[in-house]
């Protein structure tokens, strides 16, 4: 792999990484809303997806829906418990 290989690659997971950190922000104070809605243009990794269903959070990818978002719906907080 060359340099401007190696560049792009570290620039995509620099993106990905930036745009999971955002939800996870999003999500830790979710206090007035039970489903965020980001942009559809925004990308995840496949393993930060798997993490977020594994933990009860749907997804509903941008394709799937009427205005084009991401639509990330949370457990509800009475479902959480300290074991988790």
């Amino acid at each position: 792999m060359n340099r401007v290989e190696l560049a792009l690659q570290q620039r995509k997971q620099s993106i990905l990484t930036a745009n999971e950190n955002e939800l996870l922000t999003s999500i830790a104070y979710a206090t007035t809303t039970k489903v965020i809605k980001p942009s559809g243009d925004k990308q995840y990794s496949s393993d930060f997806l798997s993490e977020l269903l594994h933990n009860g959070i749907v997804i509903g990818k941008p394709n799937d829906a009427v205005d084009g978002k991401w639509h990330f719906v949370l457990p509800d907080p009475g479902m959480i418990t300290d074991e988790d």
